[in-house]
């Protein structure tokens, strides 16, 4: 391309060349003269001397006409000049910011921001830095501000959208901030934005709009911004929140519809099946409740669908019987810690010892080194009830303090832990935020405390 650049210069200086050569040789084979009156004066000139003459005057106008717009854009180059330096510094200065932001150096990333103003207000990136450092400096008013600045900027507009969602999430946004208006406006900027359908997913939800939230989710199943599965087991919640509210308002019917709705989307999510088996007994439907729990148990077992699983009976229930009936558990899921240390409770409470240790000795060397604590709790009050051995109780007991800390429907936004599930966490709001996992080890109760006669 540079070469071909060149060739086409030449060739026009050669066609320039050869028309200036032209044009004198048609001048010398027609000779002539021109007559000009100037002041009272005659001049006779050949044509060639007037030819050349004009075409001289010609490039002195031409030359003076550049030497003076040359002279009157010396300010407006100068001015470039400056913004090209000063920008040149803002990217240097934002390098070092954007490295002090990403170290945690709140104080450099301010003051790297603040240059950056000083040197290039329109720098959009400048104001990216500024929130982040506003951030790291925890003042709250000066991230608004720049994240309301970002809004202005096409380059940053999303990331500015982002940031004034993250605020609101906190309680941290400006007044009047509307976040459901700038989670569609994140949408319609990057539908295939994973982040943006869930925010607005999430905000559709808790408006109870449950018709748009679930329309939110089959396009971005659609666009393959969210996982079937992922899709499935929202849309799953949303019926189940669908089918509280009926029941709330006194609506029997349309929540064990709305129930099953769900459980028939992800029948094999705990909280669900659990919630439908206790409707459908209210409902008068023993094998349908008890069909349910076995559906879930036999795909994925849950510690409250084996509790569930064992209530079915009803408070008379015989403990023996509800042993018996849960021994079918076992051929449903043979691999299951869960099922087994279910129907060791179950034993524990008809007074079978013995069948109680078997499971927990099986669920022991199922989980291995990964046993939680509450199975070590189990093993001390078995020595307890069995033999009344308090010295093997204690050992247990150790043991359950060096174990990990047992599972708890836990948010995965905020790490706030739940006594039990529900659609929204209640610590932070988030929809179907609560995940079923062990927050890790933690101090367990006092030996002492934990051994005493009360227990």
């Amino acid at each position: 391309m540079r070469l071909l650049r060149r060739l086409l210069g030449i060739a026009i200086v050669l066609a320039v060349i050869a028309g200036v050569l032209i044009v004198a040789g048609w001048f010398g084979a027609n000779p002539g003269t021109v007559s000009v009156l100037w002041r009272g004066l005659r001049y006779d000139l050949s044509v060639t001397t007037a030819a050349l003459a004009t075409f001289l005057i010609v490039i002195a106008a031409a030359f003076l006409t550049w030497l003076l717009l040359l002279v009157l854009g010396v300010p407006r180059r100068l001015r470039a000049w400056r913004r090209g330096r000063s920008r040149d510094n803002a990217l240097t200065t934002l390098s070092r910011g954007l490295t002090a932001a990403a170290a945690g150096d709140a104080r450099g990333a301010k003051a790297a921001a603040k240059r950056i103003g000083a040197l290039d207000p329109d720098m959009p990136l400048g104001l990216l830095l500024r929130a982040q450092a506003a951030q790291l400096a925890h003042d709250r008013t000066e991230a608004a501000n720049a994240f309301a600045a970002m809004l202005r900027h096409p380059e940053t507009e999303f990331l500015g959208i982002r940031g004034m969602l993250l605020l609101a999430s906190r309680g941290e946004a400006p007044a009047g901030t509307d976040a459901l208006a700038l989670a569609e406006r994140a949408h319609s900027l990057k539908p295939d934005a994973a982040w943006a359908a869930d925010t607005l997913f999430d905000l559709k939800a808790r408006a109870g709009a449950f018709d748009d939230a679930e329309a939110i989710l089959k396009d971005a199943v659609r666009k393959g911004a969210l996982a079937s599965h992922d899709a499935q087991r929202k849309r799953a919640v949303l019926w189940e929140q669908r089918s509280v509210t009926a029941e709330a308002q006194g609506f029997a019917d349309e929540a064990l519809r709305y129930s099953r709705r769900a459980n028939d989307l992800a029948p094999d999510f705990a909280p669900v099946a659990v919630r439908l088996a206790m409707l459908e007994l209210k409902h008068d439907s023993p094998r349908r409740a008890r069909a349910a729990l076995e559906r879930a148990i036999a795909q994925k077992p849950h510690p409250e669908l084996v509790a569930a699983y064992a209530t079915l009976g009803g408070t008379s229930e015989e403990p023996l019987k509800r042993v018996s009936r849960m021994e079918r558990l076992v051929t449903l899921a043979p691999g299951s810690t869960e099922v087994r240390i279910g129907l060791a409770d179950a034993a524990m409470d008809a007074g079978l010892w013995g069948v109680a240790r078997g499971h927990l000795e099986e669920a022991r060397a199922m989980l291995g080194t990964d046993a939680p604590a509450g199975l070590f709790r189990r093993l001390a009050a078995l020595e307890a009830a069995q033999h009344g051995n308090r010295e093997a109780e204690m050992n247990w007991l150790r043991e359950a303090t060096a174990a990990r800390s047992d599972e708890a429907w836990t948010c995965r936004a905020c790490g706030a832990p739940a006594h039990r599930w529900s659609e929204r966490c209640n610590a932070c709001g988030a929809f179907d935020g609560l995940e079923w996992r062990s927050p890790g080890r933690v101090n367990q109760p006092a030996l002492a405390a934990a051994a005493s006669p009360a227990r």
